[in-house]
């Protein structure tokens, strides 16, 4: 989606879709008629940029995903070090989970997101585009780390990459599993975080 503009009325269908999803409706019960209410359009139009309800939904969310890794992409561009760049990614991921807003709490709290993701959106060329999307941001994290000579030159891309998603292990689980850390902060998590990253990268 991300790589072709889309119409008008494509996004009218897609911000419906994501309002409902976004007020918790579950994937399954909700009707074509519901987001057609929602986006302001005919029932007939959606039909005319989409093949079924379950496809309105799965581009949807890609859609949601892919406004908010914009959003990101240009805060980062803000910073300059890699340290600022880095906690910037941590405070994303800390405002997604904390947001009822973001796409990341949409699939949490839709009933029967869970199970309808990976049937629905598995096989569109949409979740590929959202890794090389999500890859994009890592990078523009990582290279002033390189040019700052942080990073060691011996690792390959993918260890670096991978060494940066540690920062949705670590803060995801914590936020999402608080209960099993008393007294441990967020703060204490970004901290750690940091030194786990900073460790793997060097």
């Amino acid at each position: 989606m991300s790589d072709k503009m889309i119409s008008e009325k494509e996004e009218l269908i897609l911000r419906g879709a994501i309002e409902l999803l976004k007020r918790g409706e579950s994937p399954y019960s909700i009707k074509v008629s519901d987001i057609a209410k929602a986006a302001n359009v005919g029932k007939g139009t959606i039909y005319e940029y989409f093949e079924s309800k379950e496809e309105v939904i799965a581009k949807s969310i890609i859609y949601s995903m892919e406004l908010e890794i914009k959003k990101l992409e240009s805060k980062l561009k803000s910073k300059k070090s890699f340290r600022e760049r880095l906690e910037s990614i941590c405070e994303n991921l800390i405002e997604s989970i904390e947001s009822e807003q973001s796409a990341f709490n949409m699939l949490l709290s839709a009933e029967g997101m869970g199970d309808f993701y990976p049937a629905g959106m598995s096989d569109f060329d949409g979740c590929s585009k959202m890794i090389v999307s999500i890859n994009a941001i890592i990078d523009l994290v990582l290279k002033p780390g390189i040019e700052e000579g942080i990073i060691s030159k011996e690792n390959s891309l993918f260890y670096n990459r991978m060494a940066v998603k540690t920062v949705f292990i670590t803060i995801g689980h914590y936020m999402l599993k608080t209960e099993f850390y008393p007294g441990i902060t967020i703060e204490d998590v970004k901290a750690d975080t940091y030194k786990l990253v900073m460790k793997a990268l060097g």
